[in-house]
């Protein structure tokens, strides 16, 4: 009986002491983003983090957006209303041991909704130019690209509702990207 107390003991003092795990990465600066434990983004001049969801993780997938100007709302195809702005970055992070069947998904996701060209790569980072094939689009187009993460996959989505010069700012969103090692 007591040899049973002391191992119960001992095991909700390791459980509690794994409750409050270290930072991994002390280093990075406090105003960068932090996409699950992995992966650290620089700030964007003009952009604003607008959305963060880990709800999908059950998933393993993570949400992150920027935004560069104010948002009007709109009503998609589906019916839900959303907010579109002039530009917007769309981060996905998938958790898999599969990375490269993640980005393939992506891609052909991407080519049903764009007329999607093959660009040049950047930094590891596969990418597409995206033009809306439909005139309801919520976005006119904008630039996408895909690569392997510690861990898993990510996609990059630029997208414009016109004008904006989206290999430009997804050159500058993937420069400002940092893994873990």
């Amino acid at each position: 009986m007591k040899k049973r107390l002391i191992a119960a003991a001992l095991a909700v003092i390791f459980l509690l002491a794994g409750c409050s795990a270290p930072v991994k990465h002390p280093e990075w600066p406090e105003d960068w983003v932090r996409v699950g434990d992995d992966i650290g983004v620089q700030p964007i001049d003009g952009f604003e983090l607008v959305e963060q969801h880990d709800l999908m993780s059950r998933s393993g997938i993570l949400y992150y957006a920027w935004a560069e100007g104010d948002g009007r709302k709109v009503t998609n195809e589906d019916g839900r209303e959303l907010s579109v702005y002039p530009v917007q970055i769309i981060l996905l992070y998938m958790r898999t041991d599969k990375p490269d069947e993640a980005i393939s998904d992506w891609i052909a996701i991407e080519k049903e909704h764009y007329d999607a060209v093959d660009g040049a790569e950047i930094t590891g980072f596969e990418t597409l130019s995206l033009t809306a094939k439909s005139a309801d689009s919520t976005y006119t187009g904008g630039s996408a690209a895909f690569g392997n993460a510690p861990g898993g996959a990510i996609s990059i989505e630029v997208l414009t509702d016109g004008g904006a010069v989206t290999d430009t700012i997804l050159e500058n969103f993937i420069s400002g990207l940092h893994f873990s090692e």
